[in-house]
C-alpha cells in the first residue's frame, strides 16, 4: 500500500471519531462515502481533475452532511 492512501484512510478513520455522534442518531457509524472519497483521491494521486459528479456523490453522502451540519451550526 502506497503511503498516501494509508494516511488518507487514517484521515477517515479520524474523521468519523472526532466529528462526534448526535445524540438523536444510532450509535453506529456510516460509512458510506468512504469508498467515493478514495475513487477521488485515486485520481488525484494519478494527477487527473475527479468527474464533477464524484464531488457531488461524495457531497451527498450522510457522513459529510453531518460534517458541515456540525461545522456550520452554532
Amino acid at each position: 500500500m502506497s503511503k498516501q492512501f494509508i494516511v488518507s484512510i487514517a484521515c477517515w478513520v479520524l474523521f468519523f471519531f472526532s466529528c462526534g455522534i448526535p445524540e438523536n442518531t444510532s450509535n453506529s457509524l456510516d460509512f458510506s462515502g468512504v469508498d467515493q472519497f478514495l475513487e477521488i483521491t485515486a485520481a488525484l494521486e494519478h494527477d487527473t481533475n475527479p468527474d464533477p459528479a464524484d464531488w457531488e456523490t461524495l457531497f451527498e453522502t450522510p457522513g459529510y452532511s453531518m460534517l458541515t451540519k456540525s461545522e456550520f451550526d452554532n
